[in-house]
């Protein structure tokens, strides 16, 4: 069995590019929108404010966004987050 030179891993290391971790800029979400009964509301658009919190009840929102005029069909939408 031949074994792999050590100095063509170091090169393999050395010329490899860096790999830099980044949190993405936008995020796209869909969900179904439901009236207090749990029926599907009308077509149309609505406006939305999502907002991140860092507990589950009360507190200050980390993160908030408005973005109005979503359309939304037969209950459904679809938005990207961090686009406003």
């Amino acid at each position: 069995m031949r074994r792999f030179p050590w100095f063509v891993c170091l090169l393999c290391l050395a010329v490899a590019p860096p790999a830099f971790a980044a949190a993405p800029a936008t995020m796209s979400y869909q969900g179904v929108l439901t009236d207090g009964a749990g029926a599907l509301v009308p077509d149309g658009t609505h406006d939305f404010t999502f907002r991140i919190y860092d507990v589950a009840v009360g507190g200050a929102p980390l993160w908030s966004e408005t973005q109005a005029g979503v359309a939304v069909s037969k209950g459904g939408f679809a938005v990207t987050l961090g686009a406003v």
